[in-house]
């Protein structure tokens, strides 16, 4: 009598448990091995527990301070762009908490990756320890230099050391730069998650800001269109 066999995936010895990398969970759980409540709460911020979350270590205090630095030029993002536009339109129409999170956590993903291949020149320009690209990351106006100006001052008052090129990018580049060189956050998934976390407070309170239905707030009207007949 032929064995029975039931098929390649049930033939298979396969994992009883899902493995955690990250989290140990408990009564005292672990985040890469450290006691959150216990080793962390009295020694670092929510940055350096972000980081060590993203990265598997402990930032050292320049880098944290780095890093916070960068997120307050990251952390603004306006209902011009298309993450808290989505997210306004949300509320207008009434989403529940959850669809708002839902509809800003994919739409600032799809934004921040957006930003990341934007600058793969500027990272890979670091990298070699070259001159950047002027026409792709230079400043386009003075206010833009001032803020930029603004994080490298911020910075040298923390005691943190800018990139080289911080001073002629623009100030999203040089936050990105900071991150690359100060953080070594060099990995595109890092910075896309550090984009969506700085920017998606901003989001959601913008699109809690709205009231549910109140269209008459919202610029609905479309341009005049005049049709014409073929000729």
């Amino acid at each position: 009598m032929r064995p029975s066999y039931n098929g390649p995936v049930e033939e298979l010895n396969w994992a009883a448990k899902l493995q955690a990398h990250v989290v140990t969970p408990g009564n005292r759980p672990r985040i890469h091995g450290y006691d959150v409540r216990g080793d962390l709460l009295n020694c670092t911020s929510f940055s350096g527990l972000i980081l060590l979350t993203l990265t598997g270590e402990l930032p050292a205090p320049d880098v944290l301070l780095a890093f916070e630095k960068a997120l307050f030029i990251l952390a603004t993002v306006s209902v011009a762009e298309a993450p808290v536009h989505a997210s306004v339109l949300s509320g207008l129409c009434g989403s529940s908490s959850c669809g708002m999170t839902g509809v800003a956590a994919i739409t600032l993903a799809q934004q921040a990756h957006w930003i990341v291949n934007e600058h793969m020149e500027l990272f890979q320009s670091l990298a070699a320890k070259a001159i950047p690209p002027e026409h792709l990351f230079s400043p386009q106006n003075e206010e833009e230099q001032a803020d930029t100006e603004l994080l490298v001052c911020a910075l040298e008052k923390a005691g943190v050391k800018p990139p080289k090129a911080c001073k002629g990018l623009k100030p999203i580049s040089a936050a990105l730069a900071v991150l690359h060189e100060c953080c070594g956050l060099t990995d595109p998934w890092l910075m896309e998650a550090v984009l969506v976390l700085a920017r998606i407070p901003c989001t959601l309170a913008e699109g809690r800001a709205v009231q549910p239905g109140g269209f008459r707030s919202y610029p609905i009207d479309l341009p005049q269109f005049v049709y014409r007949d073929e000729e």
